[in-house]
């Protein structure tokens, strides 16, 4: 039988006990929540914010892509040393080392794009300079088409004179592209 001095001694002790586990726990998810890091960066060129470029982190293997401003953010991330990977259509493809914890990173991509030269689609089936062609030709500039947004390459075609695109299958989403002449 327990008599009260031994009964509040009991509780002191189951007390001292709890109190310790907690401590315990909380030191425990106090260490892991301060282990995670977090790695932002954005993805630039020369002149803008490049959005939805793929950003590839190695070890662990991890995926995102830019948002509409160039951002990107992989969390809980453990401290250490990682290679990112940048790549974006059209850009060269950068790949960068990181220490965590770091600042958030600015990537700057540089652009490939190549200027073709002039065509001219004829019925003749040769390639012809537009100097040398002698049926009138238009050439449509970029500019045309920044003038005339369109969601699509397909839909562009339609501001164009004497092509005409056709949707063959609305599930699939295919079609071709008529020339006239």
């Amino acid at each position: 039988m327990l008599d009260s001095s031994n009964f509040i001694s009991f509780v002191h002790l189951i007390k001292l006990i709890l109190r310790s586990i907690c401590i315990t726990f909380l030191s425990i998810l106090a260490w892991q929540c301060q282990a995670q890091h977090t790695l932002t960066g954005e993805i630039r060129d020369d002149q803008s914010s490049l959005s939805f470029a793929k950003v590839r982190l190695e070890s662990p293997q991890r995926y995102c892509l830019s948002d509409e401003l160039g951002h990107f953010s992989f969390v809980d991330l453990p401290a250490g040393n990682y290679t990112l990977t940048v790549q974006l259509l059209g850009y060269t493809t950068e790949t960068i080392q990181v220490s965590l914890p770091s600042e958030p990173l600015k990537v700057k991509l540089v652009s490939e794009a190549k200027d073709l030269d002039e065509m001219v689609v004829s019925g003749t089936l040769k390639e012809i300079s537009k100097k040398e062609s002698t049926v009138n030709v238009v050439v449509y500039t970029p500019q045309f088409f920044k003038k005339n947004p369109s969601p699509s390459i397909f839909d562009a075609l339609q501001n164009v004179n004497g092509v005409r695109p056709q949707l063959n299958c609305n599930i699939c989403n295919t079609g071709d592209i008529h020339v006239n002449g």
